[in-house]
């Protein structure tokens, strides 16, 4: 699991455990190329994800692209997609193409307000 100093780790590392897998807590590059899976938690502002992600983003999308599975979490679910209009435009992982956009007013709303989008 990613530890990008934003997510809800020990919540998510408790859960993966409870569901029999063991769980390594990481910044390490190394570590996350070693590893058979890769977790990107998140609860968090997406602009300060990406940026805190950073260091590690070229090695999560080398691991994906080496067809390692990675499973995103709320917030790091959105990091995959193209980009995130949040409080303005910030770049994501561009794992999937899309943009993370606020929903329309009149929508029953979740937590954030926030959904996937196909971009032109």
């Amino acid at each position: 699991m990613v530890n990008y100093g934003v997510g809800n780790l020990r919540s998510v590392k408790k859960g993966i455990e409870k569901c029999g897998a063991k769980v390594l807590v990481t910044r390490n590059p190394k570590d996350l190329i070693a590893s058979d899976a890769i977790v990107l938690p998140g609860v968090g502002a997406f602009a300060e994800a990406v940026k805190n992600l950073s260091p590690l983003s070229s090695f999560v999308a080398q691991s994906v692209k080496d067809g390692k599975t990675l499973f995103g979490i709320c917030l790091g679910l959105q990091l995959l997609f193209t980009r995130s209009f949040e409080g303005g435009s910030t770049d994501g992982l561009d794992l999937i193409s899309g943009g993370i956009v606020k929903l329309p007013n009149g929508v029953k709303i979740p937590q954030m307000r926030r959904k996937a989008v196909k971009l032109a």
